[in-house]
């Protein structure tokens, strides 16, 4: 099992390489249940 570490660094990398291409400024990201 991955660590939590490399996943998160996994996610944020690609949320990272998917805004720049395109020219993205931000996200929206809604949560649902047990949060």
């Amino acid at each position: 099992m991955k660590s939590v570490e490399k996943v998160e660094s996994h996610i944020v990398k690609w949320l990272k390489d998917y805004a720049n291409k395109h020219n993205m400024g931000g996200f929206v990201v809604g949560v649902s249940g047990g949060i």
